[in-house]
C-alpha cells in the first residue's frame, strides 16, 4: 500500500478508551498505564488493529522523534493526536509523556535519556505572566510518564520495549524553581528577545526548538526577529528524578526557605552566597568559615594537605562551605544536573586541567547511522525534505545535552596568594552542541577511513584522531596512563592489558578513549573572572 500526502493521525488507530479506563479517575488511568509495561511499540500497533502495510509505513517514519509518543497516545490510550494546550486527561488534570531511558551498566540502573517536551510556546499570543494560571502549569501539575528502553542494539525503534510508568507530581519547592524558570524565559519573550532563547535558560525548565526548517519561522507577538517554534522542556536530570526518584547520601539543600524564590532566582541565590568573598585569600575565607586544611584532611582523607599549601581538596572544602554545604552536592544541583567544578589559575591565567565528559565507544560511534529523510508531510500538512542526523541518538549527544557546570574560580596573585575570583553557572549552548557535532563527525570519519597507529621516536603511540588543537569543542584522549594496542596480525604493545582497550574496526584494539573539554575552552568560559 502506498500512502501519499497523509498525516500520522490518519494511520494510527484509536482504541476504545472507555472500555480500558475511566477518564474521570486518576487511579483507573494509571492502572491502565501500568499494563503497558513489557509491550513493544510494534505489539501496541498490532493490538490496535493496524495492518502490516500500515505498520510498515509507520516504520519508515522512525526518524520522527515524537513517533513513539504518538503511538502511546493514539494506539494505546485511545485519544486522537492533537496539539491542545490542556492536559491530555483534561478531566483529572493529568498530562501523558513518553520518553527514552538508557541502561547504565556502571550503576546497573536506568537513566533518563533525553529532555521531555511539555508544551509548545505560543509566541503569537501575549504571555500569561501568572504561572499558576498558565497552560504550562496545567500540564505540569500531574504527569504520567511512560519510559521505554532505548536499546541501541535493536535496529528498529518499534521493537523498543516499555519497562516503566510513573505517576509524578512536582513538589512545591520544585514548582517554585520551575515558576522562576518560566518567568526568566517569558521575560526574554516580552523584551522582544525570543530569538535569544537557548538551552541555557532555566534551572529545571528550559526550551528547545520544535523544528529546524525555515518554513516554520514565525514572527513573535511582541516583535523581534523571526524564530522557529520552541517548546517548554524538562531537563534530562529532572526527568531522571521522575524515573528513579531523588537519591543522595547527603540530602542537603541550597534553598531551605521556599520564599527566597519569591524575590530571587536560583542563580541569584547562588551568587549571593559567593559575592561577599570575592577577592579574598583562601586562608582568610578558611578562617571565617572555620575550614582549615587540617579539617579538610579529616573530611576528605587527603594526607598531603598542610597548613599554608593550596590543594584541590582545600578549594573543594571552601567552595562547599561558601554554599552552606558539607560536601559539593545538594538536592537542587542533582535535579538540575549541575556539576560543581573548582578551577585554579596561575598568575598568568593558565589552567592545566581538562574536563572529562565520559567514555567514548568506538563501535557506537562507527555504527551510529546518518539518515537522509525522504520528502514528507508534517502535522500541518506542509511538505518538506530534511536531512536527519543520527547525531542526536549518539552517546556523546546524550552526555552533552543539558551539560551544566558551576565553575568556581581561584587564581594566584602577584604575592603567591590564592584568591577567590567568583563563580559562573554555564550551560552548553546550541552553538557549542553544533560544533561538538562536527568534532564527533570528524572522529567518525577517522574510524570509517581508518585509524593510524604510529610509534614515535619517543616510544609513544600516536593516532590520527583530531587532537586538542584541532577540536572545536570535543577531543579524544585516554583517561588512564595504562596504554595498550593490538594490530591486525595480533601483535600487541604497551604497559596496559587487553581490558584497557576498545575495539577498532578491523579487529584492532587501542587504548580506551574519553571525550574531553579542553582547558582553553573552559578558560574562555570564565575569562571575565580572571582578567
Amino acid at each position: 500500500m502506498m500512502y501519499k500526502r497523509i498525516k500520522m493521525k490518519d494511520i494510527l488507530r484509536c482504541q476504545e478508551k472507555q472500555n480500558n479506563y475511566n477518564e474521570n479517575d486518576i487511579e483507573s488511568i494509571f492502572r491502565y498505564a501500568l499494563k503497558i509495561r513489557g509491550k513493544t511499540f510494534l505489539t501496541i500497533l498490532e493490538e490496535a488493529g493496524l495492518t502490516a502495510d500500515e505498520i510498515e509505513w509507520i516504520r519508515t517514519k522512525e526518524t520522527d522523534k515524537g513517533l513513539l509518543g504518538k503511538i502511546v497516545e493514539a494506539s494505546y490510550f485511545g485519544y486522537e493526536l492533537n496539539s491542545r494546550q490542556q492536559a491530555d486527561f483534561e478531566k483529572v488534570g493529568v498530562e501523558l509523556k513518553t520518553t527514552a531511558a538508557d541502561y547504565d551498566e556502571n550503576s546497573n540502573r536506568f537513566k533518563a535519556g533525553e529532555t521531555v517536551s511539555v508544551t509548545q510556546i505560543d509566541f503569537q499570543k501575549p504571555v500569561e505572566w501568572d504561572f499558576y494560571n498558565s497552560h504550562l502549569f496545567d500540564k505540569l501539575k500531574m504527569l504520567i510518564v511512560i519510559f521505554y528502553h532505548r536499546d541501541k542494539q535493536i535496529k528498529y525503534k518499534l521493537n523498543y520495549k516499555v519497562f516503566y510508568a510513573s505517576l509524578f507530581k512536582p513538589s512545591k519547592e520544585d514548582m517554585a524553581i520551575i515558576r522562576n524558570d518560566y518567568w526568566e524565559i517569558n521575560s526574554k519573550i516580552k523584551a522582544k528577545h525570543a530569538d535569544l532563547l537557548t538551552r541555557a535558560d532555566g534551572i529545571y525548565l528550559s526550551t528547545a526548538p520544535k523544528a529546524r526548517r525555515s518554513s516554520n519561522m514565525i514572527v513573535p507577538y511582541y516583535g523581534g526577529k523571526p524564530i522557529v517554534k520552541r517548546s517548554y522542556t524538562l531537563r534530562k536530570n529532572y526527568v531522571n528524578v521522575i524515573l528513579n526518584g531523588y537519591y543522595s547520601k547527603n540530602e542537603e539543600r541550597i534553598i531551605n526557605d521556599i520564599h527566597e524564590l519569591d524575590t530571587k532566582t536560583f542563580t541569584q541565590i547562588i551568587q549571593s552566597k559567593f559575592e561577599n568573598y570575592i577577592g579574598w585569600d583562601i586562608w582568610e575565607i578558611a578562617d571565617v568559615l572555620n575550614c582549615h586544611a587540617e579539617q579538610t584532611r579529616d573530611i576528605y582523607g587527603f594526607n598531603d594537605i598542610i597548613i599554608g599549601k593550596m590543594t584541590e581538596a582545600t578549594l573543594v572544602t571552601i567552595t562547599a562551605r561558601l554554599l552552606g554545604l558539607k560536601r559539593l552536592n545538594s538536592e537542587e544541583f542533582e535535579k538540575a544536573g549541575i556539576i560543581i567544578k573548582t578551577i585554579y589559575f596561575n598568575i598568568r591565567g593558565i589552567n592545566k586541567e581538562q574536563f572529562r565528559l565520559g567514555d567514548a565507544n568506538f563501535k557506537e560511534i562507527y555504527t551510529t547511522p546518518i539518515y537522509y529523510n525522504a520528502p514528507g508531510v508534517d502535522e500541518q500538512g506542509n511538505e518538506y525534505e530534511e536531512i536527519y542526523s543520527g547525531w542526536e541518538d549518539s552517546e556523546l549527544y546524550s552526555q552533552l545535552d543539558g551539560l551544566r557546570y558551576l565553575f568556581v574560580v581561584f587564581q594566584e596573585d602577584e604575592d603567591g596568594n590564592v584568591v577567590f575570583k567568583g563563580s559562573k553557572l554555564w550551560t552548553i549552548s546550541d552553538t557549542d552542541i553544533e560544533l561538538a557535532k562536527k568534532d564527533w563527525l570528524d572522529i567518525k570519519r577517522v574510524l570509517i577511513e581508518g585509524v593510524q597507529l604510529i610509534i614515535g621516536k619517543d616510544g609513544r603511540t600516536y593516532n590520527n584522531f583530531p587532537g586538542v588543537a584541532d577540536a572545536r569543542r570535543i577531543h579524544l584522549r585516554p583517561h588512564s596512563d595504562k596504554a595498550f594496542y593490538v594490530d591486525y596480525d595480533g601483535h600487541s604493545w604497551g604497559n596496559g592489558k587487553i581490558s584497557d582497550t576498545d575495539l577498532l574496526p578491523g579487529n584492532r584494539r587501542m587504548t580506551k578513549q574519553s571525550y574531553w573539554l579542553s582547558n582553553r575552552f573552559v578558560r574562555n568560559i570564565v575569562r571575565e573572572l580572571i582578567y
